[in-house]
């Protein structure tokens, strides 16, 4: 059963998070109240989507246990199954490095707008995922950041909010 703990634990966290995520988003402020479409839309909806997958991880966890005759045993002891091993250490930590960044990106694109903390937010990804060569991370953050700014702020015309710390706008890229 310690696959169930571990598939169990991992969806609250899921859901944790994506409340979490989902009052920070409709916690950025916009110009445009009332509107369906402006900078809480994506942010929003990807906490939604966080929510639903951790509600729904759950769900088949739990559908999956009461199948198996074992809802009764609320300790969640046991081996498990044996069909597919719990999560590993290393991806445990992976996913908690994401989540990290995460907030950071949400963190960083108050301080510094978008286009800075989505190339940060990028690289330490890019890392994160097991990408060692430093010239390979660097041309992908810079290649990412360009791709991002062409479509999104230039062709778009999506506001970059200027940072508390860092205003982009004095560098004509807002």
């Amino acid at each position: 059963m310690a696959r169930d703990k571990a598939e169990f634990l991992s969806a609250v966290v899921v859901v944790g998070v994506g409340s979490f995520s989902l009052y920070l988003a409709y916690s950025i402020r916009s110009f445009q109240e009332g509107i369906l479409l402006g900078p809480r839309l994506v942010p929003m909806a990807i906490a939604g989507l966080g929510i639903s997958l951790g509600v729904l991880q759950f769900t088949i966890a739990w559908v999956r246990r009461v199948a198996s005759g074992k809802a009764g045993d609320a300790t969640f002891s046991g081996a498990g199954d044996g069909k597919r091993p719990a999560l590993s250490k290393p991806a445990v930590l992976r996913m908690a490095a994401i989540i990290v960044i995460g907030f950071a990106f949400i963190w960083l694109f108050s301080a510094t707008g978008y286009l800075i903390a989505t190339a940060i937010a990028m690289a330490l990804l890019l890392v994160v995922f097991g990408t060692r060569n430093a010239g390979k991370v660097a041309m992908l953050t810079i290649g990412g950041t360009a791709v991002y700014y062409i479509i999104f702020i230039r062709l778009m015309g999506i506001y970059n909010p200027p940072g508390w710390l860092i205003n982009l706008e004095m560098l004509g890229l807002s």
